[in-house]
């Protein structure tokens, strides 16, 4: 660690830093991230189930997706879990859930099912596949061939549906 000093003035050294939302220490692990949020996210479903007058569960799930979830995914494209991180952010739907009148025997998929809801892992994932198609189609501001190899073989199946549909003689189509 490094003294950095303006003038007189020496700065303070941090632990940790937050850039957009996201927590990372001078590691660049995002464990202090994870444990905010975690924290954070459990506190707040469990005020939902104190605070609610209703048993619904139905209402009380909305009422977690609303007030809860975001929390858990906000910026998961940035800071994206590791198995350990994982397993923490998914036991605050998988407690809140165990704790709904009616659920408690039932398995966490089958709570999911029954109250039509995803898993937090999933919805990542397709957060993560959504910022691959942007980044595809050029809607956000970064450079894929950073994140991608393309290949221009007229032999992928893709691009022979790419080749059928931009010929002006649509009755020959190559499957």
């Amino acid at each position: 660690m490094f003294d950095y000093v303006i003038g007189d003035t020496t700065l303070p050294k941090a632990d940790t830093v937050t850039d957009l939302g996201v927590t990372y220490d001078r590691k660049l692990s995002r464990a202090p991230h994870i444990d905010t949020i975690v924290a954070k996210a459990s506190l707040t479903s469990k005020l939902i189930l104190r605070c609610f007058q209703s048993r619904d569960s139905g209402l009380l799930m909305h009422a977690f997706i609303t007030f809860v979830r975001h929390i858990l995914e906000y910026c998961s494209v940035v800071w994206s879990p590791a198995l350990k991180d994982i397993v923490r952010t998914e036991a605050v739907q998988r407690r809140f859930t165990q704790r709904l009148s009616g659920f408690s025997k039932l398995s966490y998929e089958e709570r999911l099912a029954s109250l039509n809801c995803e898993s937090l892992y999933s919805r990542r994932i397709k957060c993560d596949l959504l910022m691959c198609y942007r980044m595809h189609t050029g809607s956000v501001n970064i450079d894929t061939n950073a994140f991608f190899t393309r290949s221009y073989l007229s032999t992928t199946r893709g691009r022979q549906l790419y080749e059928t549909f931009q010929t002006p003689n649509y009755t020959s189509t190559r499957w």
